[in-house]
């Protein structure tokens, strides 16, 4: 099953390519037109050695990563064009968000359907199994799990006993829908004012070394992950009275991040 994407999103980046086959073909013609002894002559051969020595493998990773920014900036332009636009292109992909309070909002808020909002408040990562059956109806391309904060507060797990129910759920899912993109996000990191709201001393700092260690593990052992621990910081004013669960504005931000690791995870160019 291929992947939904965006229409308007993809480019073929022969420009670039075409300057290098003619500038290549310009110094061979040069050095075979000259003399033998020539310098041109020379010149041409000791650059085609030059070229052989070349990593093409190397070459590739940058044009690529070229090819990437251009690619993410025309992202940037359409979401500057549309707001809306992340919400069309994460529905045109066939999304899916599951986990606790955090993620319920993105349906509260009217920022996606229902359906494809598969969390509840006080959910653990335990409560995964109870969507199986609401995910293969949806059969969705791309799955992101936002768990964590309950499963500190009540205690379920060692950091390693949680990372090792994740990966789990992970592959139970990666089995029920062999072509999707599944990804672990990382665990929101709640802020001071939590422990004193809902009385729970230390809160903060065994969230930190939890997210730390998951995100470890999680890379280690080869899951994609998405972490948005920089965009907890920088709009960490989005908070609500409680420190845990953010007002409406967050959602658009992370939904941006959600939908730029997709594309850049599953970007293809036309040679």
């Amino acid at each position: 099953m291929s992947h939904k994407r965006p229409a308007t999103i993809k480019y073929r980046f022969l420009a670039a390519a075409a300057a290098v086959v003619l500038a290549v073909s310009a110094l061979l013609l040069t050095a075979c037109g000259a003399r033998p002894d020539s310098p041109q002559s020379a010149e041409g051969v000791n650059y085609i050695r030059e070229m052989e020595q070349v990593d093409v493998t190397s070459v590739e990773k940058e044009v690529n990563a070229v090819r990437q920014e251009l690619f993410l900036a025309d992202v940037d332009e359409k979401i500057a064009e549309d707001p809306d636009y992340v919400w069309t292109a994460l529905d045109q992909i066939n999304t899916v968000m599951m986990g606790d309070s955090r993620v319920v909002p993105y349906a509260t808020y009217g920022f996606m359907d229902e359906s494809r909002v598969l969390a509840e408040g006080g959910q653990s990562v335990r409560e995964i199994v109870n969507h199986y059956d609401e995910l293969r109806a949806v059969n969705p391309s791309l799955v992101v799990l936002g768990y964590g904060l309950n499963d500190i507060g009540w205690g379920f797990y060692s950091p390693e006993e949680y990372a090792d129910a994740m990966m789990g759920y992970v592959d139970d899912i990666q089995a029920m829908l062999p072509d999707a993109y599944i990804y672990i996000q990382s665990i929101i990191i709640p802020r001071i004012q939590v422990e004193e709201y809902y009385d729970f001393p230390g809160l903060v700092e065994t969230a930190i070394e939890w997210n730390a260690e998951e995100q470890r593990i999680y890379q280690e052992n080869g899951y994609r992950t998405i972490d948005i621990s920089d965009l907890v910081e920088e709009y960490s004013y989005l908070f609500g009275e409680d420190g845990a669960h953010f007002y409406a504005d967050f959602y658009p931000h992370l939904a941006e991040r959600i939908l730029k690791t997709y594309l850049s995870d599953t970007m293809e160019f036309d040679d």
